[in-house]
């Protein structure tokens, strides 16, 4: 069913434009929707993929027309753009190093462009959530600790804008990962599985998360927000070793759903991630699993 439904997208122009226009004008579908975008790009190339990208654009102004939440309309034409660019690049290099490394600096000129063109916007940002923080902390009666509400508060005073770019990317390799899934699944068949498992990094994102967490403690200005960016490409290879591992080990993909549950739930997990990745530039834990 999924793949003749790939079929139809990928037969004719027309058949991705009416669905994309169709699936825009439904919120839920937009994660669908970008990884159309992204399949198209990678399979038929820049021009049909940018034509299918501008036909997002129609249904989010009708959006905006009607008073829809301008913040949320931006965020997933922003995504679409990413995912384009970024699915661009994979076609032509076929390099999933590359594309994180492109993210990483979308990540960080992100962050210092809203902070030099768009102080206003940032300020606004950080203070609903902190708000909503602080909200959340006297619903549930947890506000007791006052110094700790102070910490956590100023925290997200400079963390905010990182981690919110942080997730945009995340969704943005998601989509992309996926647009990529259906391709093999038509095309090379098991081709993304050993992509996302060969997935590694080099020296750039290493010497980005270096100088973050020197900047850290030095207690540089938007260190923490660089530190955010820094850590997905680690995140990305981490969970690439883990599912390499269940893959190997023929763990049950029940194990897999309570691991993302837990990763949701618990940040301890994600730092296990990014420490997992930089030791297995040591040790290389995905050969030595196939060896064994």
């Amino acid at each position: 069913m999924l793949d003749k439904g790939l079929q139809f997208i990928l037969k004719e122009r027309r058949n991705a434009i009416i669905l994309v226009a169709l699936a825009s004008f439904i919120p839920f579908l937009s994660w669908l929707v970008i990884a159309i975008v992204a399949l198209v790009t990678l399979q038929k190339g820049m021009g049909e993929g940018a034509k299918l990208c501008a036909v997002v654009f129609i249904p989010a102004l009708v959006y905006l027309l009607i008073g829809y939440t301008e913040f949320i309309v931006q965020s997933v034409l922003l995504i679409a753009v990413l995912v384009w660019c970024l699915s661009v690049v994979l076609k032509r290099t076929l390099s999933w190093v590359l594309v994180l490394e492109l993210s990483i600096l979308f990540g960080l000129f992100g962050i210092i462009i809203l902070y030099t063109f768009f102080p206003e916007w940032v300020s606004g940002f950080v203070t609903a959530l902190q708000s909503q923080y602080l909200e959340f902390l006297v619903e549930f009666g947890i506000d007791n600790n006052q110094d700790q509400m102070i910490h956590v508060t100023n925290l997200i005073g400079r963390v905010a804008v990182g981690a919110f770019i942080y997730i945009m990317l995340a969704h943005v390799l998601f989509l992309l990962g996926l647009g990529r899934y259906f391709q093999s699944r038509l095309y090379n068949p098991g081709g993304f599985k050993k992509e996302f498992y060969a997935i590694t990094f080099n020296w750039f994102p290493g010497l980005l998360l270096v100088l973050s967490v020197l900047g850290v403690f030095a207690d540089i200005s938007l260190a923490r927000e660089f530190l955010c960016i820094a850590m997905l490409p680690f995140l990305i290879v981490g969970l690439s070793i883990v599912h390499h591992a269940a893959n190997k080990k023929a763990y049950p993909k029940t194990l897999l759903t309570i691991f993302y549950l837990s990763l949701l739930g618990i940040p301890l997990i994600s730092m296990l991630l990014v420490l997992l990745a930089l030791l297995d530039k040591r040790f290389n834990f995905r050969a030595q699993t196939n060896i064994q």
